[in-house]
């Protein structure tokens, strides 16, 4: 379909949070444009009626009040998707690491112990007739499907950022510095994802491949 498919719970969330906030601020600015529209229009048909108002108790009541309703809305909602994602997170049963380096992706793959392995861009030339460019690497991270693993993120030179937008993972590898990522709950399949900073000429060519078996 036109549409990307959400495979894990932490990106459902999301969705669903981001289309509730739509439908939340569209009917508040919806509301803000109706009663625009029905001030000038009676203003604009019963000229000779025009009153003028000095103050308007109710009226400063209601335009301080539902901004103040719609941003307590948006904070409740808000923290209890941030909740939701924090108590879902399991302990983990398997750690691996991922290091971004200029410019390619070095892989400690929970379930093998053959230590780094860098996963570099396939040259065009080295593909299959009909494969697509820029896309496929020569190693990606696998993970099992059944197992809660926990990722430690960093770089080694510049800042990257590792993010596979249908998981809804993106997290910074910064230099000097240790993220943490932990999935459960995922889809088997085969998720591509890119390196979504700007770090240098080879920013374009350091795509991630992750393998849920």
């Amino acid at each position: 379909g036109p549409f990307m498919t959400f495979s894990s719970p932490a990106i459902e969330l999301l969705s669903s949070y981001f289309d509730q906030s739509c439908v939340l601020y569209s009917s508040f600015f919806g509301g803000i444009m109706f009663g625009a529209l029905f001030v000038l229009t009676n203003w604009w048909l019963k000229k000779a009626s025009c009153f003028r108002f000095s103050s308007h108790a109710p009226l400063e009541v209601l335009w301080t009040s539902l901004p103040i309703f719609f941003l307590f809305v948006t904070v409740l909602h808000s923290l209890a998707i941030l909740y939701a994602l924090e108590v879902d997170k399991p302990f983990s049963s398997s750690f691996g690491q991922v290091t971004g380096n200029q410019w390619y992706w070095s892989y400690i793959n929970p379930t093998f112990s053959s230590g780094a392995l860098d996963s570099r861009l396939v040259p065009s030339n080295l593909l299959y007739p009909g494969s697509p460019r820029l896309i496929l690497v020569d190693q990606p991270l696998f993970l099992p499907q059944f197992s809660n693993v926990s990722l430690q993120i960093h770089s080694n030179d510049v800042i990257h950022s590792f993010s596979l937008p249908a998981l809804g993972i993106k997290v910074d590898a910064v230099p000097g510095r240790n993220s943490n990522l932990s999935l459960s709950g995922l889809v088997p399949g085969f998720y591509i994802g890119f390196c979504s900073e700007l770090c240098g000429s080879g920013h374009a060519f350091m795509p991630i491949n992750l393998c849920i078996f």
